[in-house]
């Protein structure tokens, strides 16, 4: 005979959990606040937060809450998981159980995919409820061989990281050495190397407005702290200057009242990469 389905009362939640849960919750928020903020999470300089004082603050946001907290909660999520299952063996459900479970991670996954694409693209709801169905086949397993697969996933996002580190180390000892050769004598793969480190990057198009077979420019525009570089082509011509613009400028007229809010950068002597 099975015991009738009711919800968690407020005397059977265990407090602990919903404590960890909360403060986990708000470590997620000072990490994501980032992302709020502005469009750009990874490149706060761009919006002018570039002082000594910014560095420090995010330096240590990012040391005491980065990946921390996920964890904490990814910890809680599983413990929640095998609490729930328990319960409700204990009252009999058997396979309906189980069918209760899956139900609830359904609707996680629609409420974290309605909130993924339509409200914040940082979501991680349907992250959890897509590896809550794993949880069913993991939960007969030993705790020997749950520690195994724990130990081999490590290893690899070890592996991994050092692979990612190993090949970005690698990028900026070419990036640098890159620095060190006369901008005439650069080859086009010292160009790419350069363009990886770019703050800002743009395209260059022939089917520009005010574009003709006299002026035109095509290819990859970027730019970085102490660099500009272009992996493409310009029409050559006697008297070009690069200026940097706060606004898009397409045409001639555009180009001409905004002009006095540029910044000239400099002459262009190269036509070609």
């Amino acid at each position: 005979m099975t015991n009738p389905i009711k919800a968690t009362t407020k005397v059977d939640r265990i407090g602990s959990l919903d404590f960890l849960r909360g403060i986990a919750i708000l470590g997620i928020l000072v990490i994501n606040i980032e992302s709020f903020a502005y469009p750009d999470p990874w490149s706060p300089y761009k919006y002018g937060f570039d002082s000594a004082i910014d560095t420090h603050v995010r330096f240590w946001v990012y040391f005491f809450t980065q990946g921390k907290f996920f964890g904490m909660l990814t910890v809680l999520f599983g413990a929640g998981f095998f609490i729930f299952m328990e319960r409700l063996e204990h009252k009999g459900l058997g396979l309906s159980g189980m069918d209760i479970y899956l139900r609830r991670l359904f609707v996680l996954f629609i409420i974290g995919v309605a909130h993924a694409y339509l409200i914040w693209d940082g979501d991680i709801l349907y992250h959890y409820a897509a590896c809550g169905f794993f949880l069913l086949f993991l939960r007969t397993w030993s705790i020997r061989n749950l520690l195994i697969l724990i130990a081999v996933v490590i290893l690899y996002m070890l592996f991994n990281t050092y692979q990612r580190t190993a090949a970005q180390q690698d990028k900026l000892a070419a990036y640098e050495a890159a620095l060190q050769i006369p901008v005439t004598n650069r080859s086009e793969a010292e160009i790419e190397v350069m363009s990886l480190q770019a703050v800002y990057t743009g395209e260059f198009s022939r089917d520009r407005k005010s574009s003709d077979t006299l002026h035109w420019g095509e290819g990859k525009v970027s730019i970085g702290e102490s660099y500009i570089t272009l992996m493409g082509e310009l029409a050559p011509g006697p008297d070009y200057k690069l200026y940097l613009s706060p606004e898009f400028v397409e045409t001639e007229a555009e180009f001409e009242r905004l002009k006095s809010s540029m910044t000239l950068v400099g002459d262009v002597k190269t036509f070609e990469n």
